[in-house]
């Protein structure tokens, strides 16, 4: 399996195994990470299995963030965590130990 930095990393990785004659999902499962480029089959469907995150949620809550560091509504460092959604679609496919 190949679990790639970003969607669009999924997307060259793909490009790169077809071009050698390697099949996703019969070959290697592929997962992207942040649902923001669809990996499209012959029907126009996005294949790619990928790690959804909350793109605008976390640009607004870092800005915010910024702005509540500088009116000093807080002033130490803090972890913020947002939820994840695994989107399985059809990249991937159970392990093959043959």
């Amino acid at each position: 399996a190949i679990f790639a930095s970003n969607d669009a990393g999924a997307v060259v990785i793909h490009e790169a195994l077809t071009s050698v004659g390697k099949r996703v999902p019969e070959d290697y499962s592929l997962v992207g990470f942040d649902d923001a480029q669809a990996l499209p089959d012959r029907q126009g469907e996005n294949m790619l299995t990928t790690v959804r995150v909350p793109l605008a949620a976390i640009g607004n809550r870092a800005a915010q963030l910024v702005i509540d560091r500088i009116t000093g509504v807080i002033e130490e460092d803090c972890t913020l965590v947002l939820p994840v959604e695994l989107v399985v679609r059809r990249s991937t496919a159970p392990p093959n130990f043959a």
